[in-house]
């Protein structure tokens, strides 16, 4: 009985080694994505603020100028 709770809490140990390997690794892969949207929203801002305004407004494109007069 003793030597079946020994192999058991052995198993657990080695879960818990290696389930605290694959937090650090998903922590360092969290931390890569969170850079990489910062990076691309950066990206993005700069590509939105160069470009020109647009001749129409949204809503006109959308939907047609509705009644010329």
């Amino acid at each position: 009985m003793t030597l079946g709770l020994q192999h058991r809490v052995e198993l657990a140990q080695k879960d818990v080694s290696s389930l605290s390997e694959q937090l650090v690794m998903h922590k360092g892969q969290i931390q890569s994505l969170e850079r990489d949207k910062e990076h691309l929203q950066k990206q993005l801002e700069l590509v939105t603020l160069r470009l020109p305004a647009p001749k129409e407004g949204f809503w006109a494109r959308t939907f047609g100028r509705g009644k010329e007069l």
